[in-house]
């Protein structure tokens, strides 16, 4: 086990990630632990893997309750993940529109009526919390719920903790970065510090504000965004509940104080710093009063600029997703904002107020049924409801009203539309209706007919062994229940190898072709759903060559080292290995020079044990993977 001190940890989190992710982020997780979706530990270096849950559509299971809530009555939402070597995470939850979240880990699946398997549970709602104690390599299970039947949605991360080191010099600051949170994504958040063990530099300036005493201060920085502003914030993360912040501007050696804060927000500081060079550096310092006490804090820095969404114009308009029932509006409603969005000269519709509204753009394509329904929801509690709708066909140069509804002060608007031209591609607008408001909404496309709209992703077939191993990632607008996977010798004539349940959308699914066609196999996939309806992926192919007796995978099970026996030259000169779990999650990725003798010599040291994987090898001359435990 890795030797970390333990008196102090700092977690960096970033959940802002570039790009349109929400949709294909939104409602992961299972009902039931045994299905439990597996969540990846990031490193300190960043929240490489977001996670934004959604129980309103989730039944109510009968589990165990937690020792510290009765969670058995409430929408839960399980999560498994694998502790690093350092025997810690650090869990970041951010609420959307859930009330509250609470939380609880164990060592296995709790059963009703069995033994309580809990080392950590939460009831008071999470936020930023640091778990230890966890044994490195293990699998643990995360139970998340809202009290009292509470649904919504809600964004969370587990992380890797550093200990203290470099941020106890002004020096060494450790960089954070400075997110602009634009309407849709959840504020950022915090960065998660203590001040354990910290000391002081008796040669650095006394800050201005304060009581500084001993000290104990640590040091962060970050680089001035493009608005050369920062917008820094200091909260609670369980004590002390006393801090102070300075920021300066040059050297440790010779640093010019630019503010000071100690009671901004109750007895936490905040700086609202602007007039800064793009691309200097701010160094931020970050004690307790009085310069006695040890703890945690979190740490905020935003960019409090207002950009334009991308949106903004009917150019740039955003694809909505087209479902045909209510459940689908509530997994693939897009998120809208109209925070600094600029007024359009499209057509002015013969409802709302559009001149001079600052109004955001989408596109939605006809489906067969030829009819749409436009409509807006909540996004935040207590928001503005008077948004007004119009939709336009034609291009955005030449832009024809086909209607447009408004909002109350007290209901969102729903736009129908029919006698529409299938495969047209309809511009939806929506606006502020005149009142001068930003804010943020939900908009869904739906129509009544069937929708025939599906995406294959990832599709791939490849040896695996003496079988042929069929994956695909899947994602629908309708209600498909079933795969069926067929098998060809020529690509044309074709037979069925095997018949699969979809249970969910986004998640990654294979099958096994036991006794592979020689020397090509040829594979589709078809979504089916209960009124017939099919729909096809590419064909994929696997062509089987006389090298499958020259491998041989040693030892198996795998210690830290992993050795694979080929003939020289089989795989040509640069081989690419790759090591993948089972959910298809890349754990290892390198290049290797073609090995001088027959023996390739893999270190698999950092791979948890107890689990099962793939091996994948990839050459200019030929690709083959291989299953192994460890």
């Amino acid at each position: 086990m890795k030797s970390i001190n333990y008196y102090t940890f700092l977690l960096l989190l970033t959940f802002f990630l570039t790009g349109n992710q929400e949709l294909k982020a939104q409602n992961k997780g299972s009902n039931t632990c045994a299905n439990a979706f597996q969540v990846e530990v990031s490193p300190t270096s960043g929240c490489q893997s977001r996670i934004e849950g959604e129980n309103t559509t989730i039944a109510n299971a009968a589990v165990i309750n937690p020792p510290c809530d009765n969670a058995g009555i409430n929408r839960d939402l399980w999560y498994s993940f694998v502790a690093p070597l350092n025997g810690e995470i650090a869990i970041l939850v951010d609420l959307m529109t859930a009330f509250r979240v609470e939380g609880a880990i164990y060592t296995d699946c709790p059963a009703q009526g069995g033994a309580n398997t809990s080392v950590y549970c939460n009831n008071t709602g999470l936020s930023a919390q640091i778990v230890k104690g966890l044994t490195p390599g293990d699998t643990y299970y995360l139970q998340l719920w809202s009290d009292d039947f509470a649904t919504g949605t809600f964004s969370f991360c587990l992380s890797e903790t550093e200990a203290l080191g470099q941020q106890d010099q002004c020096s060494t600051p450790l960089y954070r970065d400075v997110i602009n949170p634009d309407g849709c994504t959840p504020p950022q958040p915090d960065y998660i510090g203590d001040n354990f063990g910290a000391t002081n530099d008796p040669n650095l300036p006394i800050p201005s504000c304060g009581s500084y005493g001993q000290g104990k201060d640590v040091w962060y920085a970050a680089v001035v965004p493009a608005s050369g502003q920062i917008y820094a914030e200091v909260g609670d993360a369980g004590g002390p509940n006393d801090w102070v912040m300075a920021a300066y501007t040059g050297d440790c050696g010779n640093l010019t104080e630019i503010d000071c804060n100690d009671d901004a927000i109750n007895f936490f500081p905040a700086l609202s710093l602007s007039g800064l060079i793009p691309g200097d550096t701010i160094l931020f310092r970050i004690w307790p009063y009085g310069g006695q006490d040890e703890g945690q804090f979190t740490l905020r820095l935003i960019d409090p600029k207002v950009y334009p969404p991308n949106n903004d114009n009917c150019a740039t308009a955003q694809e909505l997703t087209l479902v045909n029932t209510d459940v689908g509006c509530s997994i693939y409603k897009s998120c809208g904002t109209n925070m600094g969005a600029s007024s359009s000269n499209a057509p002015t519709p013969n409802c709302g107020v559009f001149d001079g509204a600052k109004d955001v753009w989408y596109s939605v394509v006809v489906p067969s049924g030829g009819d749409l329904e436009l409509t807006c929801s909540e996004n935040s509690p207590g928001g503005n409801k008077s948004w007004s709708i119009a939709a336009y066909s034609g291009n955005c140069s030449n832009l024809s009203l086909l209607g447009c509804a408004e909002g109350t002060f007290l209901s969102y608007p729903t736009l129908s539309i029919s006698g529409l031209q299938n495969g047209d591609t309809v511009y939806v607008r929506v606006s502020d209706n005149g009142n001068n408001v930003t804010g943020n909404f939900f908009l869904c496309a739906k129509t009544s007919g069937s929708l025939f709209a599906v995406h294959f992703e990832n599709s791939t077939a490849y040896e695996l062994e003496e079988s042929n191993r069929i994956e695909w990632r899947f994602y629908a607008s309708s209600e498909y229940l079933k795969f069926n996977i067929e098998r060809s010798a020529n690509g044309q004539d074709w037979t069925l190898l095997d018949g699969i349940s979809i249970y969910s959308n986004e998640d990654i699914y294979y099958t096994l072709d036991p006794s592979p066609i020689v020397p090509t196999s040829y594979y589709r996939i078809i979504a089916l759903t209960d009124q017939g309806e099919q729909w096809f992926s590419d064909i994929l192919s696997v062509q089987r060559t006389n090298n499958a007796s020259e491998n041989i995978l040693f030892p198996n099970p795998a210690g830290d080292k992993l050795h694979l026996s080929m003939k020289p030259g089989q795989f040509g000169d640069d081989i690419l290995v790759e090591v993948f779990d089972l959910r298809g999650s890349r754990l290892i990725s390198k290049v290797h020079d073609a090995p001088k003798g027959n023996i390739l010599t893999l270190n698999v040291q950092q791979l948890p044990k107890h689990a099962t994987y793939l091996l994948r090898i990839s050459g200019s001359k030929y690709s083959k993977s291989f299953k192994f435990t460890k």
